[in-house]
């Protein structure tokens, strides 16, 4: 089973004449959990011996033998692999020695075998079968040792038609990190123009301080971008979450150009993006509420319905009243319970003596 010359084991052994043996060990890799049908030689390892005579550390050559060693007391002798920090990071050396018996004029062969470290990753459908291609990764390494070691980048690329396999990788755990952007959040159910909010959108795959932009979109066009911000992605205290955030606050000249009413926005880190739901944008108006000699009216319920259907009634507080107004709609209707069948007079969206009749 030797890969050296037929004839480094065939020739006389130093010391037949005395009884004494000799030995050599051959140290093979190959991919760890796969037949061994395709064993490669390994050089530069120390292996150890033991036995009746006291045997020096050897090395193993280009072809994976280590130098024979002649005038050996027969007898039972062991054979270790000792491998270099470097190459324990990447070859899983077993744990027990090889025993053999060396026997009088002859060379005894140890055979020492050292798996390499390999992984195989790929991204499907759920249905476990069609994979799922054109999607940009990280894969990410963490070492055993010490416990709280950080992940590091190993490689990336993009996902293909076919499963992935990176050969002689360093033990350890890994991680397939996506890159991608996902769960954007508003911080509030609605925008009010004038007024921050804060958005957020779930990034994995991009480190630290990779740039990115979150824009704001007209939610029935969805481009252009009606405003655009500059993110960066961050990462929690404890490192279990990366997202891109900012805190934005809107204003009417930055949504000039919105017609619908409602906005999402666009959080884009590199190739990947994510699009949130819709929000209703809002303006605060104040208006006077006040009798036919201007004196502000009490605590009074003013029912006010918007020209796309939205219900803003509220109280007005000693002759002020403070509505929500939809982006882009008027008041279509009042109602005043205090004062039926009344007449009111509303300046408001840039008519003046707009009147609405109070119901019975």
């Amino acid at each position: 089973m030797g890969n050296g010359k037929k004839d480094d084991l065939s020739s006389p052994v130093k010391g037949c004449d005395k009884g004494l043996g000799s030995l050599v060990a051959e140290v093979m890799t190959y991919k760890a959990l796969v037949p061994k049908s395709k064993r490669e030689a390994k050089s530069g390892v120390t292996v150890q011996f033991g036995g009746p005579v006291k045997v020096a550390d050897q090395t193993t050559n280009a072809k994976g033998r280590t130098p024979v060693v002649n005038n050996l007391q027969p007898g039972s002798y062991s054979a270790t692999v000792k491998l270099s920090p470097a190459d324990e990071e990447f070859f899983d050396a077993p744990a027990n020695a090889v025993t053999k018996d060396v026997v009088k004029c002859k060379t005894t062969v140890f055979p020492l075998e050292i798996p390499w470290f390999w992984i195989e990753y790929q991204v499907q459908y759920p249905d476990g079968k069609t994979f799922v291609p054109g999607i940009d990764y990280v894969l990410r390494h963490k070492k055993s040792d010490p416990a709280d070691a950080p992940w590091t980048r190993r490689s990336n690329g993009t996902t293909g038609s076919k499963k992935i396999t990176e050969e002689k990788v360093p033990r350890g755990t890994y991680r397939l990190e996506l890159k991608s952007v996902y769960d954007p959040a508003w911080g509030s159910d609605e925008v009010e123009i004038d007024k921050a909010i804060e958005l957020t959108a779930t990034v994995s795959g991009f480190d630290p301080g990779q740039a990115g932009t979150i824009e704001i979109v007209d939610f029935h066009t969805l481009t252009p971008a009606l405003y655009t911000l500059n993110v960066t992605v961050t990462e929690n205290a404890d490192k279990s979450k990366r997202e891109v955030k900012t805190t934005w606050t809107p204003t009417k000249d930055q949504l000039k150009d919105l017609k619908s009413g409602k906005i999402s926005f666009r959080a884009i880190v590199a190739q990947a993006s994510v699009l949130s739901d819709p929000r209703p944008v809002f303006t605060k108006q104040t208006y006077d509420v006040v009798d036919d000699d201007g004196k502000p009216l009490p605590n009074t319920w003013v029912g006010v319905r918007f020209s796309g259907g939205y219900d803003g009634g509220t109280h007005a507080i000693g002759g002020k009243l403070e509505l929500m107004v939809p982006w882009n709609e008027v008041i279509a209707r009042i109602d005043m319970p205090d004062h039926r069948s009344q007449r009111v007079d509303l300046d408001d969206g840039g008519i003046a003596g707009r009147s609405f009749q109070m119901p019975k």
